[in-house]
């Protein structure tokens, strides 16, 4: 059954004086079969290694499975690096170097593998920086409550030219001068630079005084957010920029922001395809300017009031913009000097509205106060050729306030920029009325698609209403009519009829009828009211989902 020297051991029956004897010979031979397995140990280990080596993957020169590595850890740390424990965020790195002996040497020599810094535990972030040998470094980190970090982050940051990308939010707690990296020349490899101040209590945080000594390091991306900027010279622009977003606290540049100046600061980053300026466009009059062609510039995002906004739109032309978004910071709602100045610098602007979505919202400011927003966003797109893709929106718009009227707003556009108009959204604005409704919208030839949410404005009701003899349908094109969320509960004292029967009998007197009606989540309507509809408009294609809860 055993090995012949064990058998022959077992089997001798000794007097109990030989014991010391016999049990030194068992020793022995329990050293020799140690020993045994350990060569054999050895010898399996050996063999296994031979065999991964001849996995097809492991034939791979170290270049290329490196590349792999990195490519599999920056895959998979996108869903690890929101895990609430440290462990979760190093699982990526701990997966590839615990595969077999040739993978994890290949990764403990590879320094991109490494670069990357993760902020998941003093330690590994110290192991990484340490591991990434004179790779590139790559930064990202959330110090609002991780002061923890700051030290090894002064470190890695010390290390300027290896620095490639710096993503940064910080509070008031945090020094900006600990973190603003000395963007000179001596950033050689610097591509990404993205800081963003969020503060927690009443402060401010001021960037450095100009520090451009040298030329500004090869930049492609930056991005500066709710900074005091005194001085346009304090931001790093470089030629190579093809992604610029500035959104200063201050709301006023008092040093080196002249018009000519930011222009001129513009035309020498030909490459921009995202740009977004808030709150440091010059308020004083623009000098006569040769216009400026931005001629890559896809993504515009302006916030300022509106003279400063129509003011830089003179001066430039944007032959191949696909996204605009304003902001304007004033109570401005008539949009006839914006949309001319528009159309001189962008050609499809030229064109009339295909679709048309109006809404009220209220949202939270991040930072100190947790002050509440108020806004009427505009949203349009304009018509193209025949046969072009369709695209919901080119431009969005925001204003500023709080039960302001929306009808301004509306006037500006204008009956004859809408004549293509085949899409029109309302959600949650404030009243308009009928006479509105009727001059811009109901004798409109393409409008097919009307979306109302959360308030059903009574002009439109009665613009809806044909009266008796009359010559022409309003919304002579309406086939689909959403009502999504709206409250059909009428309050109003001394009105007879409630809303729900408003909107049946302005239907029911039109002679063309609409051919869908879809009731979404809309609150005092029951499938009674459904099935009135159904009963008065037999044609009429009803859907009704009642609301959640």
């Amino acid at each position: 059954m055993w090995p012949l020297p064990t058998e022959r051991l077992l089997q001798v029956e000794t007097e109990p004086p030989e014991f010391d004897a016999h049990r030194q010979r068992v020793d022995t031979r329990l050293s020799e079969i140690k020993g045994e397995i350990q060569a054999r140990e050895g010898e399996v280990c050996a063999l296994r290694n031979f065999r991964n080596r001849m996995l097809p993957v492991n034939l791979l020169p170290p270049e290329i499975l490196s590349t792999i590595l990195v490519s599999f850890v920056s895959e998979t740390r996108r869903s690890t690096d929101n895990s609430r424990t440290a462990l979760g965020m190093m699982e990526p790195w701990l997966t590839v170097t615990r595969i077999c002996r040739h993978w994890r040497d290949v990764a403990m020599k590879c320094g991109r593998l490494w670069s990357n810094l993760s902020f998941s535990s003093l330690t590994f972030t110290q192991l990484m920086l340490e591991r990434s040998l004179q790779a590139p470094l790559s930064i990202s980190i959330y110090l609002k409550e991780n002061h923890k970090f700051l030290d090894i982050l002064t470190t890695a940051l010390s290390q300027s030219r290896r620095l490639r990308s710096i993503d940064i939010v910080l509070d008031e707690h945090i020094p900006l001068e600990t973190v603003w990296p000395t963007c000179t020349s001596e950033t050689p490899n610097l591509k990404l630079l993205r800081l963003k101040y969020y503060p927690t209590e009443q402060g401010d945080s001021k960037l450095p005084e100009p520090f451009l000594q040298h030329e500004a390091p090869p930049l492609e991306y930056l991005s500066l957010d709710g900074f005091h900027i005194p001085d346009w010279r304090s931001i790093p622009l470089s030629p190579s920029l093809t992604f610029l977003c500035i959104r200063a606290k201050n709301g006023k540049l008092t040093t080196g922001a002249s018009p000519e100046k930011i222009m001129s600061s513009l035309a020498a980053m030909p490459l921009l395809n995202y740009l977004e300026i808030s709150g440091l466009l010059p308020s004083d009059p623009y000098p006569p300017l040769p216009t400026l062609t931005l001629k890559h510039l896809k993504t515009l995002r302006l916030s300022a009031p509106m003279p400063a906004i129509n003011a830089f739109l003179q001066v430039v032309h944007l032959p191949k913009l696909m996204d605009l978004q304003i902001t304007f910071k004033d109570q401005s709602r008539d949009l006839s000097s914006f949309l001319r100045a528009l159309s001189s610098s962008w050609d499809l602007a030229r064109n009339e509205v295909q679709s048309l979505r109006l809404k009220y919202s209220e949202q939270w400011e991040e930072g100190y106060g947790h002050r509440r927003s108020c806004f009427d966003t505009l949203s349009l797109a304009f018509s193209r050729p025949e046969g072009s893709k369709p695209i919901v929106t080119d431009m969005v718009l925001h204003f500023p306030g709080r039960n302001l009227s929306v009808e301004p707003i509306l006037r500006s556009i204008g009956r004859a920029g809408l004549t293509p108009l085949h899409t029109l959204e309302f959600d949650s604005v404030g009243p308009v009325h009928a006479s509105v409704w009727t001059e811009l919208f109901s004798d409109l030839p393409y409008l097919r698609f009307i979306t109302i949410k959360q308030a059903l404005p009574r002009g439109f009701v009665t613009a809806l209403k044909c009266p008796a003899g009359a010559r022409t349908i309003p919304f002579s094109a309406l086939e689909n009519l959403v009502l999504d969320g709206v409250n059909f509960r009428y309050t109003t004292p001394g009105i007879s009829m409630g809303p729900i029967l408003d909107l049946l009998e302005a239907m029911a007197s039109r002679p063309k009828q609409i051919k869908k009606l879809r009731m979404y989540r809309c609150l005092h309507f029951e499938r009674s009211d459904m099935e009135l509809f159904q009963t008065r408009l037999p044609d009429l294609q009803v859907a009704w989902s009642p609301p959640r809860g």
